[in-house]
Parts: C-alpha cells; structure tokens; sequence
C-alpha cells in the first residue's frame, strides 16, 4: 500500500475566535495538547456561515430532544462536504469550525443516539474501509477516519494511519493520531494494551518524555501488566522505570522529521518538507562554479528572473542541488556536474547534451533576443529547465 498521509487530529486543540463588537481584531483562545490555554491576537476577522450555524443549533437541540436520526443525518453531511466554514461557538464574539463542531457532537452523543448513529453508518464506514484497503488509497482511508472516525470502521483507519506514520519516521504525526484515539473510550478499548504502547513509543521518539510517560503510567494504572511485542510477553515495568523499560523493549525508533545530515532528494526528503541544521553564514565566498555554462544562458536567467520578479511571481533558483558526503550534485542545461563541496573543484560531469535550441540561443547575441522566435525559444529553455520538475530536478 502506498504511503498514507496524515489526518488532522482536531481532538488536541480548538481555537475559539474571540471579537468585541466594533472590534478590528480578533483573539483566539488555543488550548494546546499539554493542556494549556494561550491567547493569541489576530487582525483576522472570521466570517460566519448564518445557514451553517443555524444547521447545528438545530442539531443540538434534535439532541437534546432525543431526535437523533435527522440530527446525525446532517452532521454526517457536514463531514462528507469538502470545505468547512466558521459557525458562531455558542459564546458572546465566538466562533469554531463548522466540521471540529459536528465531530464533537456526534462523539458527545448519548448511548441512544450512538447506537442510531453506529446503525446507520457503520456499514457505509466498513465498505469504504475495505475497499481502500484493497485499492490501496490512501485518500479514501483518510476520508473514512475524518468522516466516520466514531465507527469501528473509523478506528481502525485511524489506527492505520497512524501506525503508516510511525514507519514512515513521523512520529509526532503518529503520536497526534494515536492520541486522538486514546481519548475515545471506545477506540482506547478495541486496541488496548498496544494502543497506549504505540503512542507511548511516537511521544517518546518525537522528543515528549512526559507525555510517553504519562501515557505507560495510566497504562500501569488500568491494570495492564503485560504486553506481547514481537510475539513476546514483556512485563511493564513501574513508572519510575518506564521510559527505560520503553527503550529496550522497542528499540530506538527511526525519525525522519529531524534534521538531515545529507540532501539526497529534491527538498530533502519524499515529502519535500526535511530540516537540515545548517550552520552560521559565510561571511565571505569560498568558491564560485558556473552552472549554465555560457554567458548568454546567464543573461537569459537574469532576464527570466526580471520578468518573473516584475509580475510579482516567485522566482527559482539557478539549480536545485544534492548534498551527498563531501560532493554537490546538480543539474545543468548540458546534463549532470559533480563539486567537491570543500574546494567547489569540479570532481565529473556528463557528457553534454546536444540540444539545438540551446546551440541557437547560445549564437545569438542581445539584438536578437528581441525577435519573437527567439523570445519564444528563450521561453521555451527557461521552462523546461526551471519548470519542468521531472527535467530539471535530480534526487
């Protein structure tokens, strides 16, 4: 099955946009995962959907009344659209996400309307499932935990998830998910013990010691005195020996969100967002290669990029590089060129691309770049070598 991203675990934290009347800023009150509430200022001024905030309060009060099948009918609406809008909170000047809303009704439901809202979704949930298993997709399975997360169904695409993300070296985005199903009584009890040790193991690998050890000590706490990892039955140890115990028994975890040591793809990593840890800046050039070659490629960059800059687009770099050891790879408009990073020597290159659109634009002097076919051929060049990603991007 191919890699599947993550899903937003709106369970760890809410926003609630605060205004006053007349006011030209707004506040937000966040409650992070540790608990704490901060207030953060913002000029922005959330619009509220008058239709969408109608359609809750009338779904609160068919709750309330027990009129529990139009009630989760629309809040099963609200989950299956693909936008979200803010709605009024409830509060003087408050607003919450229309969809965070519908979720945290439909898992504040009463045993009864649980039971109506499992009866008439749990089947649709389970075809979903299956058929993303099969199909291998990992949009539809997140579509199943976001829309249907409370259904066995949704558990276990929750779980999947997040257990893709811990092989995938997110942790962090493993533990958030594993997280949002710890709070859940009902998905804590379908994969407990192993859910608790998973996220235990996620918090610990991403840098949060307290929270994997508060996690293994409400483990201990419940009971559970035994896990099977591997095949194996290991004895929890008691809190003060916990995170150790967690160490040995599952090994050091492989993390992909730190920062790399070597450039070996385009923006670092397969998900195109790695962190490296850099270092202070040169306060002078140690060395200076030519990587178009020719100074009428130059003169053309130079005028690309004053074109772009012009209409306010972003511009590219002359070309994305690799970091492997000691050498810099690269792409250049006559193929492949190898530099020793500490001397900037040219260690190899390719052997050069014959290209007769890139020989004429070479012949041709300023005067010409005037004429329409040159300036079409200039054009031309510049987007295939900075905007064609499968031939100007090496990894």
């Amino acid at each position: 099955m191919p890699r599947i991203g993550t899903i937003v675990c709106a369970a760890l934290w809410a926003a609630i946009w605060t205004a006053g009347p007349g006011s030209q800023s707004a506040s937000a009150q966040v409650r992070l995962p540790d608990g704490r509430v901060v207030q953060q200022q913002s000029r922005v001024q959330p619009f509220s959907d008058r239709t969408a905030t109608r359609g809750i309060r009338r779904a609160e009060e068919a709750i309330a009344a027990g009129q529990f099948t139009q009630a989760i009918q629309y809040l099963d609406s609200v989950l299956a659209s693909g936008e979200d809008k803010f709605v009024d909170a409830g509060v003087e000047g408050g607003y919450t996400g229309l969809k965070e809303r519908a979720r945290q009704l439909i898992g504040d439901l009463p045993p009864e309307g649980r039971q109506a809202y499992e009866a008439a979704f749990s089947a649709a949930a389970a075809r979903m499932l299956d058929e993303a298993i099969e199909a291998g997709d990992a949009a539809a399975m997140q579509a199943v935990a976001r829309r249907y997360f409370y259904t066995s169904a949704g558990y276990d695409a929750a779980f999947l998830l997040a257990m893709d993300e811990a092989d995938a070296g997110n942790h962090l985005s493993a533990a958030l998910n594993y997280q949002q199903l710890l709070e859940s009584p009902e998905a804590a009890a379908k994969f407990e013990p192993h859910l608790s040790l998973r996220a235990a193991a996620s918090w610990l690998a991403a840098g949060e010691e307290a929270r994997a050890r508060e996690i293994l000590e409400g483990l201990y706490s419940r009971g559970h005195r035994t896990v099977q990892v591997g095949g194996r039955q290991h004895r929890l140890d008691a809190a003060d020996q916990s995170l150790s115990w967690l160490r040995n028994t599952v090994g050091d975890l492989a993390i992909s969100d730190g920062p790399q040591e070597q450039w070996l793809t385009y923006r670092g990593n397969a998900a195109r967002n790695s962190a490296t840890a850099g270092g202070l800046p040169h306060m002078r050039v140690r060395w200076k290669v030519r990587l178009l070659g020719h100074p009428q490629l130059e003169t053309l960059y130079e005028n690309y990029i004053a074109d772009l800059t012009r209409t306010a687009s972003i511009a590219p770099i002359a070309s994305n590089s690799l970091a492997v050891g000691d050498y810099i790879l690269t792409r250049t408009p006559h193929g492949l060129l190898a530099v020793d990073f500490r001397t900037g020597k040219r260690i190899w290159r390719s052997e050069p691309q014959t290209d007769p659109q890139l020989d004429a634009l070479m012949r041709h002097g300023a005067a010409a770049e005037e004429e329409a076919a040159q300036q079409q051929a200039m054009q031309s060049f510049a987007r295939r070598m900075w905007e064609d990603r499968l031939y100007g991007i090496v990894s």
